[in-house]
C-alpha cells in the first residue's frame, strides 16, 4: 500500500518578522534556503531533508536569466497582492 504524501511549500520574505520565521522552520521537514543577487543570479542553501540535518554549502544554481527574472516578476506580483492580505490577518 502506497501511503500518499502532499507538499507544501511555504516560502517568506526577509520583511517578515523573524520570530515568525523561525517558528515556521522548526515545523518544517524540509528546509532549503533562496536567495537571489543582481546581476539576476540565484542560490540555493539546503539545511535540513525529511527533519535530518543536511550539511550543505551554498551553491549557485544555473537558472536562465530569463527564467530568473520571470521568477522576480511573479515574486513581486505575488507580495504586493499577498503581504496586505496577510498583514491584516
Amino acid at each position: 500500500m502506497r501511503i500518499k504524501r502532499r507538499t507544501y511549500l511555504f516560502s517568506v520574505s526577509t520583511d517578515a518578522s523573524r520570530q515568525d520565521i523561525k517558528r515556521g522552520e522548526k515545523a518544517d521537514d524540509n528546509l532549503i534556503f533562496a536567495r537571489m543577487e543582481n546581476p539576476m543570479k540565484s542560490y540555493l542553501e539546503i539545511n535540513r531533508i525529511e527533519n535530518k540535518e543536511t550539511p550543505s554549502k551554498e551553491m549557485q544554481v544555473p537558472i536562465q536569466k530569463e527564467v530568473l527574472g520571470d521568477i522576480k516578476e511573479v515574486a513581486g506580483s505575488v507580495r504586493k497582492r499577498e503581504i496586505p492580505k496577510l498583514v491584516k490577518i
